[in-house]
């Protein structure tokens, strides 16, 4: 009743918080406390959030408003496969802006898409890719 167990679990082993001496001055200041109250707080809800943000269509929604990436024809061949980068792309088909996929990084993604897949690199969508001959 004056606080002396600090949860019902403790009451009821009969466990009490005793100091070896009560008298000891506050070594830890109220700032200090604050701050780390601040951070764990911080830190749990940073840790809640973290896994339920889509970096990569945040980072290609930026691209794309930006026009950081060019579209030429030029750009297309370079580089490789716009997801996995294998240069040259395995079994490669092309899409509708030109660039060159290895074909199970296309198939894979566009049937993992929510609604409709967009190139990596450019942005646009993808809807009928081409088998490319070596």
């Amino acid at each position: 009743s004056r606080g002396r167990y600090r949860s019902l679990v403790d009451r009821l082993c009969g466990m009490r918080l005793v100091y070896a001496n009560p008298n000891v001055q506050r070594q830890v200041s109220f700032e200090f406390m604050h701050q780390q109250l601040v951070w764990s707080s911080m830190s749990e809800f940073l840790l809640f959030l973290l896994p339920l943000i889509n970096f990569r269509r945040i980072k290609q929604t930026i691209k794309r408003v930006l026009s950081l990436e060019d579209t030429d024809e030029s750009d297309s061949m370079k580089g490789g496969c716009p997801v996995c980068e294998a240069n040259p792309p395995n079994t490669p088909w092309r899409a509708d802006c030109g660039h060159i996929f290895c074909y199970y990084c296309l198939e894979s993604n566009r049937l993992g898409a929510s609604s409709q897949y967009r190139c990596p690199r450019c942005s646009t969508i993808v809807r009928n890719p081409t088998r490319r001959v070596v």
